[in-house]
């Protein structure tokens, strides 16, 4: 990882635009952009502003070899885990249903066999039918299950990759307390319980517009 990539990746998990780190280091947004994209680099006097406002050390902006091999080995370690279960799930996939496929020979295998043997029509079907019931049984709750584990998997990996901006999640968390205030004393005030829920309603559209205003602003930044 590079200087500029450094920057980048420090300002987005802190929050900041482009024009948030240039009003801070007293330097324009074009200047940011540049050390963002490796296109020039910070000058001598900004290094030492610049990882304060980060909170970082010098070598950790200059260098970073620890905490990329830090980051890297974690980074492996995920996915190893993730091949572990994916790896997993298959074999226990694949074992229940070779037993299931068994299970229905087994079950044809019983009506030839007990044709030549003297038992009751009615007890050779109800045994048929039982095998190969539990067989199709299997075969649902294994499907079921292996199709839950690769959702849980790759709801995972989306959890991971989706990190929720600080300002936002602040802006959410003011404005839920604003408008649950606003809902208890309209409530009470007006005794409409039926009608004043609406404001959830908006307050779910309003956040969503706010995630969305701060999307855009990054892609705007990048």
């Amino acid at each position: 990882m590079n200087i500029g990539e450094r920057i980048l990746e420090l300002r987005k998990s802190k929050g900041y635009s482009q024009e948030d780190i240039a009003n801070k280091l007293n330097v324009s947004r074009q200047t940011v952009s540049k050390w963002e994209t490796n296109q020039s680099l910070p000058e001598s006097d900004k290094i030492v502003p610049l990882c304060e406002l980060f909170n970082i050390s010098t070598d950790f902006l200059l260098m970073n070899k620890v905490n990329d091999n830090i980051t890297s080995t974690k980074s492996e370690k995920n996915i190893n885990i993730d091949q572990d279960i994916v790896l997993k799930n298959k074999r226990k996939f694949a074992i229940n249903l070779s037993f299931s496929i068994f299970l229905y020979f087994i079950a044809v295998m019983w009506i030839i066999l007990s044709e030549g043997l003297d038992i009751q029509e009615e007890i050779s079907i109800v045994i048929f039918l039982g095998v190969a019931g539990l067989a199709t049984v299997l075969i649902i709750y294994t499907s079921i299950v292996h199709s839950n584990d690769e959702k849980k998997i790759i709801e995972n990996k989306e959890k991971k990759k989706k990190e929720e901006n600080p300002i936002v999640k602040s802006i959410n968390q003011v404005l839920a307390l604003i408008v649950f205030v606003i809902y208890m004393v309209i409530s009470f005030i007006s005794g409409a319980w039926h009608i004043t829920w609406i404001l959830w309603v908006i307050y779910a559209i309003i956040s969503e517009i706010v995630e969305l205003l701060f999307k855009l602003e990054e892609k705007k930044d990048e």
